[in-house]
């Protein structure tokens, strides 16, 4: 059985040399498909993640080393077994000759870089769905919420603003500013879950391919350390007065409810 352990570890570290192999085969790929190169880097993530549980795996093994490498000790000194050394040495030769006869067609594909490649979208993990719009990730789909923003019909009565094309939605979803407070409160629930979804998108999106400065992506980054950091930039400006279109938000709401006739 100890023979048994040594052989996992040995394998598991034959492994994590091939998927490194993988891993610089991916790197290497996005040179020559840039268009892929946000599926690559969610192959390049999965890869990461199995060599860090196949190494987990094996530290388990090469923790208990001490209680596994006493008995092999003493069962080839005759201590167990048949109590005869060379009898307990044929033993354990048969034993690793038969575990090796188990698994010799999985640790030739296991040799191989090209197993690994396609492991990275095998289950438990899978490849990312991308939309038509969003080209394996490289674009944003913002279809939706643009109809959305067209029901807001509070907004197409106003002449605050002059809504345009698809075009001119991508160039401006962002500027909430520009919409007057008083045409936020007319709307209600309806700007509300326009806000709703279009975030629960950005969040669907950020899962897929994790945003990085809004159009960039690398699913290799630490999402939770991006969104820390983003909560903390918005208080900070929040309470200074320095969120754009919201520095006079306690005098434009007074204002407005103080003259209900404006709703």
């Amino acid at each position: 059985m100890s023979s048994t352990y040594l052989e996992q570890v040995r394998a598991a570290f034959s492994q994590i040399e091939v998927i490194e192999k993988t891993i610089v085969f991916c790197m290497q790929s996005k040179q020559v498909i840039p268009n892929q190169s946000v599926l690559l880097d969610h192959r390049i993530h999965n890869l990461i993640q199995m060599a860090q549980k196949t190494a987990a795996d094996a530290l388990i093994l090469i923790d208990g080393a001490d209680g596994w490498k006493k008995e092999e000790m003493n069962y080839l000194q005759g201590v167990g077994g048949s109590g005869d050394v060379w009898e307990n040495f044929y033993e354990r030769f048969k034993e690793i000759k038969d575990y090796h006869k188990r698994v010799t067609n999985v640790q030739t594909m296991q040799n191989k870089v090209e197993f690994y490649y396609e492991q990275a979208f095998a289950p438990p993990f899978k490849e990312p769905y991308f939309s038509g719009e969003e080209h394996h990730g490289r674009f944003l789909d913002m279809h939706a919420s643009y109809k959305e923003f067209l029901n807001l019909k509070k907004l197409k009565e106003s002449n605050k603003i002059k809504i345009g094309d698809y075009l001119w939605y991508l160039q401006n979803f962002q500027n909430f500013h520009d919409i007057p407070l008083y045409i936020k409160e007319k709307e209600g629930s309806k700007y509300k879950r326009y806000l709703i979804n279009m975030l629960d998108y950005f969040a669907q999106f950020l899962i897929k391919e994790q945003i990085i400065n809004l159009f960039q992506v690398n699913p290799l980054q630490d999402v939770s350390k991006i969104e820390q950091k983003i909560d903390i930039e918005f208080q900070t400006q929040w309470e200074n007065g320095q969120v754009k279109g919201w520095e006079h938000r306690k005098e434009e709401t007074e204002e407005i409810r103080g003259h209900p006739h404006q709703l």
